[in-house]
């Protein structure tokens, strides 16, 4: 498995995509999430090799918004784990994903971490620049405190 880090870390380019994204809702700007509910919950991500006939369903927890959404709305919805560091924007599709680059970032063993798939896709840039301590427990402390809201 390559850990390595591609040279881009493109939200919307590859083929494999996780069950649950979450966001920040358009309307309140709270967290919110798009389920793609014709995943089994067993599964964290999966491959559409359709490339996005899928429907996810986004319901907001603040504002009670709920709807059926494509993913082309998706994309134009902010991410709720996105956070600058080093002049980066570091990314992630949910929590689970945060903290395998988090590990990644660490170099901590990530073979046997569920999303241990998405390592190749972490952006090379991440890997070269957030090295410090400092850069990395930002990120811990930014995780713990979306976490809990």
């Amino acid at each position: 498995m390559r850990t390595d880090g591609g040279l881009t870390h493109i939200k919307y380019d590859h083929y494999y995509y996780p069950r649950i994204i979450e966001l920040k809702c358009p309307n309140c700007r709270n967290y919110a999430r798009a389920i793609n509910e014709t995943v089994p919950n067993e599964i964290e991500y999966f491959m559409d090799i359709a490339r996005f006939g899928k429907i996810w369903n986004f319901k907001c927890v603040s504002c009670i918004k709920e709807y059926e959404i494509n993913w082309s709305e998706i994309q134009k919805i902010d991410l709720w784990y996105k956070i600058q560091v080093r002049n980066e924007t570091v990314w992630s599709w949910n929590a689970k994903h945060l903290d395998l680059i988090i590990k990644r970032l660490k170099s901590e063993n990530i073979k046997n971490h569920s999303w241990a798939f998405f390592a190749t896709y972490i952006n090379k840039k991440w890997l070269e620049k957030i090295k410090k301590k400092s850069d990395i427990q930002k990120l811990e402390n930014y995780l713990i405190g979306k976490i809990k809201k």
